[in-house]
């Protein structure tokens, strides 16, 4: 979709397709709703294995992300110079890059994109950096009520800052080894700790909301009914006991 009519795209199972930018789906320029998709085991040569979007206020919600890979940048989501609302997404066990480079193995941030994240789950991930997600160059995100825990990286497992200019506000969210486990060159004392507000580092517990859920000894599982092959031929990365976090306050 690369013009600027609003449009939906909802309820569609979008799996095993492969591009340069884009396995699954590809928006430009756009104000299109994506939501309650299953989008999974796509493939992108460059970036955003599930989805990628460029420009535009799309609106990413209900929707799961889950076994795709990009060669480079984000296997679940790539963000760029866009400022869409990502609500309620399950992104796991995506992968971006491979054992040498890959940035944001859910989803990467990259120059000028301003999204707003509230209420997703990122879980099980593999990036180099940011297995979880990568904020690139000039990014200025809102996350709240976010779940980020499990994901895997050389630097940053859940949280990578690849620029100083990176600034994101991160509000109500469990993420696993807090603000000292970000990774790239825009964490430590590049990172202003007055954004990384009334936040938690605990193991989730709960599927879903419900009267009485809370933190328990076992995480429950997310099941998906996915096919055992990726588009490419590669194996699927082997899931892990998934969590999905709450909805939008």
């Amino acid at each position: 979709n690369t013009g600027a009519l609003p449009a939906r795209i909802s309820g569609n199972a979008i799996y095993n397709n492969g591009t340069s930018n884009g396995g699954g789906i590809r928006l430009i320029n756009t104000k299109v709703t994506v939501s309650d998709n299953l989008i999974h085991h796509n493939n992108a040569t460059n970036a955003g294995g599930g989805l990628y979007v460029s420009g535009g206020l799309p609106e990413i919600t209900g929707n799961r992300f889950i076994n795709n890979m990009a060669v480079l940048y984000g296997g679940g989501l790539f963000l760029d110079n866009a400022n869409p609302k990502i609500t309620s997404n399950l992104l796991a066990n995506n992968t971006a890059g491979d054992s040498l480079f890959g940035a944001g193995g859910a989803i990467a941030c990259f120059m000028n994109a301003s999204p707003v994240l509230i209420s997703n789950t990122i879980v099980n991930n593999y990036a180099q950096s940011g297995g979880g997600i990568n904020f690139l160059s000039e990014c200025y995100p809102l996350v709240k009520n976010c779940i980020l825990y499990g994901n895997q990286a050389v630097s940053g497992p859940q949280i990578a800052l690849e620029d100083p200019m990176a600034d994101p506000v991160i509000d109500h969210c469990d993420i696993e080894g807090g603000i000292a486990g970000f990774g790239g060159s825009g964490s430590g004392n590049e990172y202003d700790p007055a954004g990384y507000t009334n936040n938690l580092d605990t193991l989730p517990g709960f599927l879903s909301p419900s009267p009485g859920a809370g933190p328990g000894e076992a995480v429950p599982v997310v099941p998906v009914d996915l096919p055992e092959e990726r588009a490419d031929g590669a194996q699927p990365r082997q899931a892990r006991e998934l969590v999905h976090g709450g909805d939008e306050e």
